[in-house]
């Protein structure tokens, strides 16, 4: 089975090496696999240092995509790769050891599969850091199985290229932009496939340690990213009407703020920050929401 890995990536070039040598060391004589480099206009060293790997390893290929947004990056992988599979890799990512046999395995059964990552810090996390900030919490069993009621993390996706155009590939109105906080184009994907009985599975044996940056740290992107959340899943599923949104915030703003209180009360390692990121995260995830009715 023939897979292109698929790397987008912007202004990482001072950890891409991280992922690369990841890769590097996996692949060894395998000519199954092809790597795609797809730099998102970025104004740092990514082009050298992808050359400078393309001297030892020429099945490393660099393209540069001028169109800011990383769902233009990964359709633009789509249309350079050569294989009917692909498989999409986070840029600030490093693959751990005998995923590549996994992957292989995942083509013979499912259209979508995802792995998971845990999380791999350049320097100490605040206490008050979540663990799900960099740590993919599994709600069903750790096995190979149906998607359930996890879900598709495009950072370690494996899909199939032809399903994939057939849908239209990612939707470019949604996901990052250069710096900008935004989700919602592999759920997009996730549910596009679903309602075509697709098979959409998770491997927890595909891993990736994933970098938590350090911006991270910051309260004020976990409150972003939390407004961000509701803004593109209500894109995505319009499942929430202006009213039903307005009394999500008033119920948020009146209620929610009780058990994060209780949990700071007792809890010694429930801190301040955890409180606003639950309970003002909260409320600015039915901020995004309602934003959405404004356009």
């Amino acid at each position: 089975m023939n897979i292109t890995i698929i790397i987008c990536t912007y202004n990482r070039g001072s950890i891409l090496n991280v992922i690369l040598d990841s890769l590097y060391a996996q692949i060894g004589n395998m000519d199954s696999f092809e790597i795609i480099v797809i730099d998102n206009n970025s104004n740092d060293n990514t082009e050298s240092i992808v050359k400078d790997y393309q001297i030892v390893e020429p099945r490393i290929k660099y393209v540069l995509e001028r169109s800011q947004g990383l769902s233009f990056a990964r359709n633009r992988g789509v249309i350079e790769a050569k294989n009917d599979w692909l498989f999409f890799l986070d840029d600030d990512a490093k693959l751990l050891p005998d995923s590549l046999s996994h992957i292989i395995e995942m083509t013979k059964e499912y259209d979508l599969c995802t792995g998971i990552w845990k999380a791999w810090y350049k320097s100490p996390p605040p206490k008050w850091l979540p663990h799900s900030t960099g740590n993919y919490i599994l709600k069903g069993t750790n096995e190979i199985r149906d998607i359930g009621e996890d879900y598709v993390s495009g950072g370690v996706m494996l899909i199939n290229k032809h399903r994939l155009q057939e849908i239209g590939g990612f939707p470019t109105h949604l996901g990052m932009t250069g710096d900008k906080v935004a989700y919602g184009e592999e759920t997009y994907v996730e549910e596009e496939f679903k309602k075509r009985g697709w098979k959409v599975g998770i491997n927890p044996n595909i891993v990736i340690d994933h970098l938590v940056g350090e911006h991270k740290y910051n309260l004020d992107w976990h409150l972003e990213a939390a407004e961000a959340k509701g803004r593109d899943m209500q894109l995505i599923r319009k499942s929430n009407s202006k009213m039903s949104a307005w009394l999500g915030l008033i119920k948020s703003v009146l209620f929610d703020w009780i058990k994060p209180l209780v949990k700071l009360i007792v809890r010694s390692e429930y801190y301040r920050q955890n409180f606003i990121i639950d309970y003002i995260g909260n409320i600015r995830f039915y901020k995004g929401i309602l934003g959405t009715f404004k356009k």
